[in-house]
């Protein structure tokens, strides 16, 4: 299914898109523009896409969502909290008591408010530790290691129930890769590995130092494939929930490091013993099969994407 046969779906309809000026909020609004719907944005930023009402304000306000939710035809719940794996295992419980606030709201507000189509961005960290490439068939086997995690498993529940006990086929669950790209939070202590080696170059640091060894294999992908793949799921992907969104590639840390540097010019190195899940990739099978999904960027060129917008 190619991108452009999804926008007659959304053609002058009315959709709300969470967390639209993050990274991936600000491509799936740029494709939803693209397609002529009606689009309102939701976020803590104070500005938006100048195409689209924009409305600042917080999610963990349950009357603030009803009011949002009304009258919407799609609502896209991309909104939440992020950073790397250092600062969810510091600061779990914040990430968890925070992601379940505005997630049970927005879920339970469009529901209230007969939102008849709705997508909910969970993420590889919704699985537990498993055998790898991750399907969806193991959605269900144990539980995540940390809270965030936890908590993203908490919300694809009660979603699965929704479908289950009150026939809200299209409410659909998607579980992303690792994201990157322009829009990113570029922190060099609490933003995952990308962003957070970028940071350390666009502030000079010569070599810039990568956590850990460099060994361990993850599942990039740029945000406006992951963008691409959760609006082919929204129109598509109702029938099977949850969606697989990645590339099914994995990268070792060291790949990372090493595209940085011929990107940016600047050396790396490594900081001491590997830490985390040794391997985290995703089986992305499903979605090429059902949606027409396929991640055409390849990590160098989105590294180099994301490091113009920075210059």
């Amino acid at each position: 299914m190619k991108l452009t046969d999804t926008w007659p779906a959304f053609k002058g309809s009315k959709v709300l898109v969470t967390g639209g000026t993050g990274m991936i909020g600000r491509q799936v609004v740029e494709i939803l523009c693209e397609a002529g719907a009606i689009v309102t944005t939701v976020s803590l930023d104070p500005q938006g896409d100048p195409r689209v009402m924009h409305i600042q304000g917080d999610l963990r306000d349950s009357g603030f969502c009803r009011m949002q939710t009304a009258g919407m035809e799609y609502v896209f719940h991309l909104a939440g909290l992020k950073g790397g794996a250092a600062s969810m295992g510091q600061k779990g419980l914040d990430y968890a008591l925070g992601m379940i606030l505005m997630d049970f709201n927005v879920l339970e507000a469009s529901r209230l408010n007969g939102v008849p189509r709705f997508l909910y961005t969970s993420s590889i960290g919704a699985y537990a530790p498993s055998e790898f490439p991750l399907k969806e068939t193991q959605a269900w086997e144990g539980w995540p290691m940390d809270l965030p995690g936890q908590a993203k498993r908490m919300t694809e529940m009660v979603i699965a129930g929704y479908r289950r006990e009150l026939g809200l086929l299209h409410y659909v669950t998607v579980r992303l890769a690792a994201c990157y790209g322009p829009g990113d939070r570029f922190d060099i202590e609490g933003s995952m590995v990308i962003p957070a080696c970028l940071a350390q170059v666009k502030r000079g640091r010569n070599p810039f130092l990568v956590a850990g060894n460099g060994s361990p294999v993850r599942d990039f992908i740029y945000s406006r494939d992951a963008a691409e793949g959760i609006v082919l799921a929204m129109v598509k992907g109702w029938p099977v929930s949850p969606f697989n969104i990645g590339t099914g590639r994995g990268r070792t840390i060291r790949d990372v490091a090493q595209a940085i540097t011929q990107v940016t010019g600047v050396p790396h190195g490594f900081s001491g013993p590997g830490a985390g899940y040794p391997v985290r990739v995703l089986d992305v099978s499903l979605a090429r099969a059902l949606l027409g999904f396929e991640a055409r960027t390849h990590l160098e060129e989105g590294i180099r994407k994301t490091w113009q917008t920075m210059k």
